[in-house]
């Protein structure tokens, strides 16, 4: 609980985190049994060493639960990096945990760490295993497109809205190249024959298409998600397929602003980014990455969806990349070094991260001016603040 309340605070270290505990004692001992007063730096290491990741996260679940109804939520699984500790790790491997985050809070309600030598296909299902699905749509990237994983999500009573990219090359061609076929028989507006115009008139019935363009930050982005609503991909042979009822393209393309030496705005605009490139990015990078100036990938989802709500499941998977910003720039994720307890320090990380968005309230995107390196300075500032979100219950149901 001191590591938790400390790293609230902005105190991202281990001596930091012991630092503030001491000079708050008179404070904590009220609502900590401290009757050896603070422990020693040696000693916080020794109980975290010798925490086991299973039963702290089963605290994190319990803990969440008391104030989000888990249904009909969208739960996002995604994999991070704790890069701080690849050098401590005798082979170099870079350790990952997977985080299960609520799309409407952005809160972390579990986290499990990806066992050496295995990888996330393996770990997602064992993740999925400790979630009530019921209801909820699951949302994962490209590497959770999987038969058994589709499989055990509808079977548990949920839904899942998935991505499809070049790894998966027979899925990513039938998907992109099924499109082409549709647009280009849609742009044909005179069938000669009845047959030709019934076919016609279920694509148009079927299929659905969303764009938006807005400035986000320092660049511009344009955004196209077209989705057909017929499980078109039955003609697969795995039968889960054949639960498949929406299918869907996302197409984005992202323009970094620039501006000439008087501040003239000298972005130019999507056609001509994607033809020539821009002044100081020359060669667009196209593929099925988010780092990619100009991404296409797949989308299947067992849900009948309006292009809309695909485009907004998908934008909302990647906003966790926020989380992981805060996680590394204010919690000091990817500098901490821990071998020992790793996965037990990340975790703490989600519960001080989870404090601090309570704090800050239901802030979807990530606003600099209510950042989290400020919610750790009224928390350091106020402890009748940070009182209130550690040791009151929270009795709003999310």
């Amino acid at each position: 609980m001191i590591m938790i309340l400390a790293y609230a605070c902005g105190k991202s270290s281990l001596r930091r985190a012991h630092e503030w505990a001491r000079r708050n004692k008179k404070k904590l001992i009220k609502y900590l049994k401290l009757q050896h007063g603070i422990p020693s730096v040696s000693t916080i290491q020794r109980v975290m060493a010798h925490i086991k990741e299973a039963d702290l996260n089963d605290v994190l679940m319990e803990w969440t639960a008391q104030f989000i109804t888990f249904v009909n939520r969208q739960l996002i699984i995604d994999g991070k990096a704790l890069r701080g500790s690849t050098q401590r790790i005798i082979d170099g491997s870079t350790p990952y945990v997977l985080n299960v985050i609520d799309k409407a809070t952005r809160l972390v309600i579990a986290q499990m760490s990806i066992p050496a030598k295995t990888n996330e296909i393996t770990a997602i299902p064992e993740m999925l295993r400790m979630l009530d699905l019921r209801g909820n749509i699951i949302t994962i990237d490209a590497i959770g497109t999987q038969v058994e994983i589709m499989e055990y999500v509808l079977d548990q009573g949920g839904h899942f809205v998935l991505t499809v990219k070049k790894n998966q090359p027979s899925l990513y061609e039938e998907i992109t190249g099924y499109f082409r076929q549709i647009e280009k028989t849609m742009s044909d507006p005179m069938p000669t024959t009845m047959k030709e115009k019934e076919y016609l008139d279920f694509l148009q019935e079927n299929f659905d298409k969303y764009e938006k363009s807005e400035r986000n930050r320092e660049r511009h982005e344009y955004r196209s998600m077209k989705v057909f609503r017929h499980p078109v991909l039955a003609v697969r042979d795995e039968d889960i397929f054949r639960r498949v009822n929406t299918v869907g393209v996302s197409d984005q393309v992202r323009i970094r602003i620039e501006k000439d030496k008087d501040g003239n705005d000298i972005t130019p605009d999507k056609k001509t980014f994607l033809k020539r490139g821009s002044v100081r990015h020359p060669k667009v990078t196209e593929g099925d990455q988010i780092t990619d100036d100009h991404e296409v990938v797949g989308m299947i989802s067992d849900l009948k969806l309006s292009a809309e709500e695909m485009q907004d499941v998908k934008r909302s998977h990647w906003q966790v990349e926020t989380m992981h910003h805060i996680l590394d720039d204010t919690l000091g994720e990817d500098r901490s070094t821990a071998k020992v307890g790793k996965s037990s320090y990340a975790l703490i990380r989600r519960f001080a991260y989870n404090l601090m968005k309570l704090h800050q309230g239901n802030e979807i995107e990530y606003d600099p001016d209510n950042s989290f390196a400020i919610v750790a300075d009224e928390f350091c500032e106020d402890f009748n603040l940070l009182r209130k979100f550690a040791f009151k219950p929270i009795t709003a149901v999310l």
